[in-house]
């Protein structure tokens, strides 16, 4: 209901047994087409939720974990300032009954691009693997992220041409979010590529 574009999912898998009273769902062959261009923004080829039974009892999804094995994330900012990215519809108070209580985060084989018409910006890169816990200290609670990406490319003005073509990136993140703001805030976290060390903070909307 939430979505203003087409979702596909090839197969689901329902396990209530395994880890009672949570449930396992895996989803396969998933994919999100925006209405505009009708392209693909994200596909997955294996999503595992973990989820609070009782919680689905009272109509409400709260996932504590997720798994992302292979896909594709692609965003499009045109020349219009259209993003693709905004076929994302909630309501206009906030309310939903998904809820991500997430405590476990696993990332293998995803790759992200984002296109940016009017500036010329690009950005690929893949994430090769990636796991965190989130902390249960502090009144925002922070997930610890480390991992391995592969940076295609980075253009932030095409006069300068690309940063980073072609590297393999070590990641330290620590991460939370903003409900509040609605904001992704990445606090002090390093990057290693070559060898050399990066520091790095900022927010995404």
């Amino acid at each position: 209901q939430n979505i203003n574009g087409e979702l596909s999912i090839g197969k689901i898998q329902l396990n209530i047994f395994n880890d009672f009273p949570r449930l396992s769902l895996t989803l396969r062959d998933l994919s999100v087409k925006d209405s505009a261009y009708q392209k693909e923004i994200f596909t997955a080829n294996r999503i595992y939720l973990r989820m609070n039974l009782l919680q689905l009892v009272r109509k409400q999804i709260d996932f504590s974990k997720v798994t992302l094995e292979g896909g594709n994330f692609f965003l499009l900012r045109d020349s219009s300032g259209y993003l693709n990215a905004d076929l994302l519809k909630f309501k206009s108070d906030g309310k939903t009954s998904l809820d991500f209580d997430l405590k476990e985060l696993d990332i293998r084989d995803l790759q992200f691009s984002f296109h940016e018409d009017q500036r010329g910006q690009h950005i690929c890169f893949t994430i090769v693997k990636l796991y965190g816990v989130m902390a249960d200290s502090g009144l925002a609670p922070m997930m610890h992220l480390s991992g391995l990406m592969h940076v295609d490319s980075m253009m932030f003005n095409p006069d300068r041409g690309s940063f980073f073509k072609d590297k393999l990136a070590g990641l330290e993140l620590n991460l939370s979010f903003d409900r509040d703001k609605k904001q992704l805030v990445i606090h002090p976290s390093k990057f290693e590529i070559d060898k050399q060390f990066y520091d790095g903070h900022g927010y995404f909307d």
